[in-house]
């Protein structure tokens, strides 16, 4: 399978290597898909955490054909995979005296799914496609999120709180520890950390992507 884009470091402490000559497996993995379904984008992005490799995060981007209807709106899904094996979930969440921190929790989940699902097109998905994301990729409604999860707001500009996607610095440093975990949805900081502005590293482990950007880079390339 071909990559759209990767993220590799220089070395593998592990001392795995993606093609046997000592070059390592990349951190980080974006794949997109527009003819393919949802469903075999899921299975596909769940292809990179074999146990032979030391890949730790894979970002699929489900792009959906524009409508007839004027102004021609399109679907646009991002999704998050985190490698499951000894992993925790890592979550913001606020401390004492309004500072922010990590507190420690229980592992909860693996990567058979998605971490984050965030529907950030100008059309929400239509029910078939709702039905695969609860169903066939298992995700609990409090971690999908964007337009057409309920009463959530469209995502017409940038720096959108809602639409930010949060990924934590560690993951693209071969695990290293920041901190533990708590229950909710992956990757929403509270309410005083929304509107940082994109690409900036906050609370010392996570880079934020506006997702806006995404889906003004899509709109231009579809037809």
């Amino acid at each position: 399978m071909s990559l759209d884009c990767c993220l590799r470091p220089n070395d593998d402490p592990n001392g795995l290597s993606i093609d046997g000559t000592g070059n390592p497996y990349p951190c980080l993995v974006i794949l997109t898909g527009k003819s393919q379904s949802l469903q075999q984008l899921h299975e596909n992005c769940q292809t990179f955490f074999g146990r032979t490799t030391t890949i730790r995060m894979v970002i699929g981007i489900k792009i959906y054909k524009k409508t007839t209807e004027q102004p021609h709106p399109f679907t646009l899904l991002v999704l998050l995979y985190l490698r499951g094996a000894n992993r925790q979930v890592v979550q913001l969440a606020p401390l004492n005296q309004g500072e922010v921190g990590l507190l420690p929790l229980m592992e909860v989940h693996g990567s058979e799914r998605p971490t984050a699902i965030v529907s950030c097109g100008t059309a929400p998905p239509d029910p078939q496609t709702v039905t695969t994301i609860t169903n066939v990729l298992q995700t609990p409604d409090i971690e999908w999120r964007g337009l057409g999860h309920g009463a959530d707001p469209e995502c017409n500009g940038p720096g959108l709180p809602l639409y930010q996607l949060y990924i934590p610095v560690a993951e693209l440093y071969e695990g290293a520890t920041i901190g533990a975990v708590v229950n909710g949805p992956p990757f929403m900081p509270p309410a005083n950390l929304m509107g940082v502005n994109p690409g900036t590293v906050v609370n010392n482990g996570f880079i934020s992507v506006d997702l806006h950007s995404v889906q003004q880079a899509v709109h231009s390339k579809l037809h």
